[in-house]
């Protein structure tokens, strides 16, 4: 994937089976993870899978991978090269029907506008029945990558 760090900037986006992860601006709509209304045998039978553009690692993707909302809802990121200062409105939405007719449901939103050259994830998951959504930028300290909260 072509990526002009004077006019882009690139995000990693986290999301489960049973959530998702969407960041829509001007002409860029794109949706992380969930598998929609299905029942929990897709779910389980659905694995998602990751996908990198060279991003650097960070220590967040295991801790988000121990924060799973679900025995079944494996951690799961998309990395999209993004046009550097433009609005953008990320969300999370969290459904959990388990096994049971018990639905469990939040949605969160908030706005960022990422700089030229810069590296960023959203750190979406689940923290019991509250869904927790953030923009952290990805920093290099002493030769190793970290995710900070963006400013």
């Amino acid at each position: 994937m072509d990526y002009n760090p004077l006019k882009e900037a690139r995000v990693r986006l986290y999301g489960q089976n049973n959530y998702f992860t969407w960041l829509v601006g001007e002409n860029v709509k794109i949706r992380t993870g969930g598998i929609g209304n299905a029942p929990i045998l897709k779910e389980i039978f659905t694995p998602l899978r990751s996908s990198s553009i060279g991003m650097p690692k960070t220590e967040l993707i295991k801790e988000l991978g121990k924060k799973r909302s679900s025995i079944y809802a494996e951690l799961y990121y998309q990395e999209h090269v993004v046009p550097a200062g433009v609005p953008y409105e990320i969300s999370t939405s969290f459904r959990d029907g388990g096994m049971s007719n018990i639905q469990a449901y939040c949605s969160v939103d908030i706005h960022f506008t990422p700089k030229a050259g810069k590296d960023y994830e959203v750190p979406a998951y689940i923290n019991g029945r509250h869904c927790i959504l953030g923009v952290n930028e990805i920093v290099e300290v002493n030769g190793e990558f970290i995710s900070i909260p963006n400013k």
